[in-house]
């Protein structure tokens, strides 16, 4: 789509739905704590090996992300923040 010049991301809905979400990630990126429980768990040994047989989908509505943020979390092409894990 982004080759024929059609941007599905800069579409009206979906800048609203980024809108929409963007406080409720704020103040849950400002609320979470790092209680130091995680610093030693690696993401690509300790978390990526079990998102693997998740479906997409599941990973990215418990992040409460996008489908595509879910499979590049899945993939480990981005590694999410650690109050996702």
């Amino acid at each position: 789509m982004r080759a024929a010049g059609h941007d599905p991301t800069a579409t009206p809905p979906a800048q609203e739905r980024r809108a929409a979400s963007a406080p409720q990630q704020r103040k849950a990126a400002v609320a979470w704590r790092d209680d130091a429980s995680l610093a030693s768990v690696d993401f690509r040994r300790g978390i990526l090996p079990s998102l693997q047989g998740l479906p997409v989908r599941v990973i990215a509505e418990d992040m409460g992300a996008s489908i595509s943020h879910g499979s590049k979390a899945r993939s480990g092409l981005l590694v999410p923040h650690k109050r996702h894990w």
